[in-house]
């Protein structure tokens, strides 16, 4: 019964995304351009183009068990893999998709394979607003520089297209980089220029939130990736 749910959500979840992505798809090509149609790949943000809207501000943002919620969630992730990012985007109104590549399986053999690529959608990304371009999601783009764990479910309607298309497992862990490096909690901002901060693997600007999401991730890696 339970499989039969998981299956009729992935489903729902599916057919959602593309009605998301194809209304994104029209709103891009309808709407005036601020630059963000020229945007095909991370190396196309230039300084000053893009900034950042949205970071985690409050302590009490994932609730009580939040976090630990999110890394138990990524128990149930079908596939797991490890990854880098070519660069390539695929960006629409309300949703924006990341081209990856894997180099290792870790589950999900009958899903994906080593040196498959694969598109990871998410909702919220960059979008233009008011004549201006924002970022506005406390995860950041993957940077193609390294490596990344990737939770992933893949999309009901994989098996009829020719490019394979996946979701995050959550969006909070649904990729954590491998080599480890901390991200910094960032001052109080406005408006940050996003460029400045592809080091960043989220935002946030609670020293707090900061310090639990960086172990997390260490205890991510610790489970999955050794």
């Amino acid at each position: 019964m339970k499989k039969d749910r998981f299956f009729i959500d992935n489903v729902v979840m599916g057919i959602l995304l593309v009605f998301a992505i194809g209304v994104g798809i029209y709103f891009r090509a309808t709407v005036k351009d601020c630059g963000l149609v020229k945007v095909n790949h991370v190396d196309d943000i230039k300084p000053g183009m893009v900034t950042l809207e949205y970071a985690i501000d409050k302590d009490e943002y994932f609730g009580a068990d939040g976090i630990s919620n999110a890394i138990n969630e990524l128990e149930q992730a079908p596939v797991i893999a490890i990854a880098k990012a070519t660069g390539n985007l695929n960006l629409t109104r309300g949703t924006y998709g990341q081209e990856i590549m894997i180099e290792k399986v870790i589950r999900g053999e009958n899903e994906i394979s080593q040196g498959d690529t694969a598109w990871i959608y998410q909702y919220y990304g960059l979008e233009e607003m008011d004549g201006k371009i924002l970022f506005r999601n406390c995860l950041n783009i993957m940077n193609p520089a390294t490596e990344y764990l990737v939770f992933l479910q893949s999309s009901p309607l994989n098996p009829y297209q020719k490019e394979q298309v996946y979701t995050l497992m959550n969006g909070t862990f649904g990729y954590v980089r491998l080599d480890g490096v901390e991200t910094k909690n960032l001052p109080m901002f406005e408006r940050v220029d996003f460029v400045e901060l592809k080091d960043y693997e989220f935002f946030a600007v609670s020293e707090k939130v900061t310090t639990e999401l960086n172990e997390a991730r260490k205890t991510i890696l610790e489970k999955y990736a050794t």
